[in-house]
């Protein structure tokens, strides 16, 4: 199994406002990117429903990233100046496609679109990053 590699960053003051991690693509990286979250937005002070929520869509994408993606999987969990959190997760496929049109919405998504106030999607250099974003007071 590779082993998990997992940077913080911390621009301005002692405080950390961005924690990275890298998975391996094996199925127990799932339960591994849910403990890492859960406990970086701990850390960073979110409260019980933001926590419960980011683990259970964290936990999504990660799956999706395992079966759709190119690992290894890229989880970034950042604090915004707001209070709002966004955890993204990145991996190495580029193509967000299947047979050239978009994919129908899975379960996963679906939940993420119901529980997150912002998610979507983005390119990235080599891969792709798929995020959401949470209010402390939503």
């Amino acid at each position: 199994m590779s082993q998990l590699t997992i940077e913080f960053r911390h621009p301005v003051g002692p405080t950390f406002t961005q924690v990275d991690a890298t998975f391996p693509g094996v199925p127990e990286s799932v339960a591994s990117a849910r403990r890492f979250v859960e406990v970086t937005l701990r850390r960073f002070g979110c409260n019980e429903r933001m926590t419960e929520d980011g683990v259970l869509l964290a936990s999504e994408l990660v799956a999706n990233g395992l079966e759709h993606g190119t690992p290894p999987l890229r989880v970034c969990v950042r604090k915004l100046e707001n209070g709002s959190m966004r955890v993204e997760v990145s991996d190495a496929n580029e193509d967000w496609t299947v047979g050239g049109a978009a994919p129908a919405p899975g379960l996963g998504h679906r939940i993420v679109d119901r529980v997150a106030p912002r998610w979507g999607w983005l390119p990235r250099r080599g891969g792709k990053r798929v995020w959401f974003e949470m209010d402390p007071e939503s």
